[in-house]
């Protein structure tokens, strides 16, 4: 056999592998896709765009490989909160969430899982209640939105390191949202 029918036979293995990968092991509706590129149509919109269109053409609940992962979209508010609340375990972060966004999000709620991230939830919970977004989160949001706005303004024309405005002024937001819910107030 030529090197070009091996390769042509690993191909059709490949697509054979993903089709049973996809279309029997998983039991979400989804786009097929291709091995290892996922949905080629994704490549080429914005995110939140596929996951619209995905929500229209699939429903509210529907998966999808990209690589060797497997994302599942939950848009249904009961099952959202099975995978977030009540069976949490259930659900772990792929191997590699911590690896990609530690740097841009530490090793917070959106990164950790298990004990960690129970903690992290207990904690932030309280802090999502209507009335307290209404009266504390949004205008205080607002107010450091309009800082971090000035201090863009301030630089035009020059450079900023972005990273360090967000690293100042999302500690500092979350400080005085703290020191509102425990009736301090404090100046920016």
């Amino acid at each position: 056999m030529s090197y070009w029918t091996l390769f042509l036979i690993f191909l059709l293995l490949v697509f054979v592998w993903h089709y049973i990968r996809v279309r029997v092991l998983v039991p979400f509706k989804g786009p097929l896709g291709f091995p290892l590129l996922g949905p080629l149509r994704a490549w080429f919109r914005p995110l939140h765009t596929e996951i619209i269109l995905g929500t229209q053409y699939y429903g509210k609940l529907w998966g999808s490989y990209f690589g060797l992962d497997y994302f599942l979209n939950v848009l249904d508010l009961d099952i959202l909160e099975i995978v977030l609340k009540s069976k949490f375990e259930n659900f772990p972060r792929p191997h590699n969430t911590k690896v990609n966004f530690e740097e841009l999000l530490g090793d917070g709620i959106f990164v950790s899982s298990g004990d960690k991230w129970k903690f992290h939830r207990k904690t932030a919970t309280p802090m999502f209640k209507s009335r307290f977004i209404k009266e504390s989160m949004v205008p205080i949001f607002l107010q450091h939105a309009s800082l971090v706005h000035q201090t863009l303004q301030n630089a035009l024309g020059g450079q900023i390191d972005i990273f360090q405005v967000m690293m100042h002024y999302t500690p500092v937001s979350y400080t005085h949202l703290r020191a509102h819910e425990t009736g301090r107030n404090l100046v920016c």
